[in-house]
């Protein structure tokens, strides 16, 4: 468990992964990469704890999107990990443009300072729990969480190679 948003921690994530069977076409397993646009400059400007209060926020923020079907947590710095097998691929775009609306509306009040934060999502298949696809979604979600970047961030891009 991650001791500031109190999700789970990568451990937790891994476990849950491996100890959940895949689900059959037409749904797949979904791992998203979830990354807070800018957070740098939260924690550079505004403070550490200005930083921490907008991670408890945006785990908050994600909670309300979670189902016996979903695991969330907290993958490391500003980034979160979405684990997601009751979608189909058509339903990911509406759920994404939820989340991203979900995120964009909330004000973080910290101290004078009143912070607006989106974030950037990349989306891959886990095709199975084996550590090698694991590894293999990660990075091609991480890949596709940099394409989402590039695009001017506040959005997100899928992994083609499914």
């Amino acid at each position: 468990m991650d001791p500031l948003t109190k999700l789970k921690n990568r451990r937790g994530v891994q476990y849950w992964n491996g100890d959940h069977k895949i689900p059959t076409a037409p749904l797949n397993r979904y791992l998203w990469l979830i990354d807070i646009d800018h957070f740098k400059r939260i924690n550079d400007e505004i403070g550490h704890d200005a930083g921490d209060a907008t991670l408890q926020q945006v785990a908050k923020i994600l909670k309300k999107f979670i189902n016996k079907q979903r695991c969330l947590g907290r993958w490391g710095g500003e980034e979160f990990i979405l684990i997601t097998q009751d979608l189909s691929l058509a339903e990911i775009k509406k759920q994404a443009d939820e989340l991203l609306t979900s995120l964009r509306e909330v004000e973080i009040v910290h101290g004078i300072n009143t912070l607006r934060i989106t974030v950037s999502i990349g989306v891959s298949v886990v095709k199975d729990p084996s550590d090698h696809m694991w590894s293999r979604a990660l990075s091609q979600a991480d890949k596709a969480l940099y394409v989402a970047k590039d695009r001017g961030r506040d959005c997100i891009a899928m992994a083609t190679d499914f």
